[in-house]
């Protein structure tokens, strides 16, 4: 069974009928997003079409920095005359788009949903092409641009090539359902010439001191419960004076703690606000552990989503009983693999 299904006439036809495509991903971006939308605007633009790529932000991890000024924070006025379609990457609900695209305007518009999250809002999207299995939203781009026939350039193809560097986490993620990346890929890089080390030097190569302080502190906060299965860290509120302007650098959190022995699933708590704390979740493939399903559970959220082995939310908690709460729902979890 292939892991990509064709892409539906519904979303060809959308896209090939439109003049004017709004692009947009979600709010507090990532490689796979942005690089998505980069790759959909260079192959609209292959095809004639007039685009705009909006995102609220911010652009503060290093893999997307470099971006921040080829896109919009919201639509003009005169983009939304046009009637566009609006394309919306690596999102699962219309929520997590933010403020970068205004709901009331959308109303009577076109929209194409290209996504990999296994949750989805079923009411998101006239047109939806998801494949939860793909590592990255831009490989879907990718199958996107091969329905449309339309021929990539070396440049979209890095683009395609960066997302997929940073949900695969640099080919560690991929697990044997995924050949069929492994074909794309290895097709892009030969026919594009495209260099791993360059594409992860321009990715990750950016970090100051701070941020690397800021690790160290977020490490040393880690504590581990369930015999060390379970690592949780915490954002504090006192973190943003301490760390200005700096994004806390989960993803190296995440990578570090999966090189502790015995850690199978961590969890990133953030405070966002008295009463309101944003979690992320990761679990490590060889777990088994599905952490979209633990955050979709998790008492008090009112948003988020996720994969697998990727997730997040936010709750209506403090940080305290936010981990009383995290340690009730992975309880059952650790018991039955005991």
């Amino acid at each position: 069974m292939e892991l990509y299904p064709p892409v539906g006439q519904d979303v060809l036809d959308l896209i090939s009928q439109a003049n004017h495509i709004i692009i947009a991903g979600h709010k507090k971006p990532d490689g796979d997003c942005i690089y998505s939308c980069m790759a959909l605007d260079r192959i609209f633009a292959s095809m004639g079409k007039k685009t705009v790529m909006v995102n609220e932000g911010p652009f503060n991890k290093s893999e997307v920095a470099p971006c921040a000024s080829s896109f919009l924070p919201s639509v003009p006025d005169a983009f939304w005359a046009e009637r566009p379609l609006v394309v919306i990457v690596d999102c699962s609900d219309l929520q997590r788009v933010g403020s970068a695209l205004d709901p009331e305007k959308c109303k009577g518009l076109k929209t194409v949903v290209l996504d990999h999250h296994s949750s989805h809002d079923s009411n998101f999207g006239d047109s939806v092409y998801r494949v939860p299995d793909s590592i990255s939203t831009t490989l879907i781009v990718y199958k996107l641009a091969e329905a449309l026939g339309v021929s990539l350039s070396k440049e979209c193809a890095q683009y395609i090539f960066r997302g997929f560097i940073t949900d695969s986490g640099c080919f560690k993620f991929l697990d044997s359902k995924q050949n069929e990346s492994y074909k794309i890929i290895s097709a892009l890089m030969n026919e594009h010439c495209i260099c791993t080390s360059y594409e992860y030097e321009y990715l990750y190569n950016r970090e100051s001191m701070a941020v690397n302080r800021f690790l160290s502190k977020l490490m040393d906060r880690c504590q581990l419960f369930y015999d060390g299965r379970l690592a949780i860290s915490f954002e504090t509120e006192q973190d943003a004076s301490d760390f200005p302007g700096i994004s806390a650098p989960t993803d190296d959190l995440y990578a570090r703690m999966f090189l502790v022995q015995g850690v199978e699933a961590v969890v990133m708590v953030k405070f966002v606000e008295p009463l309101r704390t944003n979690l992320g979740f990761r679990s490590s493939h060889r777990s088994g552990i599905d952490v979209g399903s633990i955050a979709a559970s998790m008492p008090g959220k009112f948003n988020g989503g996720g994969h697998f082995h990727a997730s997040g939310a936010d709750v209506a908690f403090s940080i305290d009983d936010t981990l009383k709460q995290l340690l009730d729902v992975f309880k059952p979890v650790f018991e039955s693999k005991s």
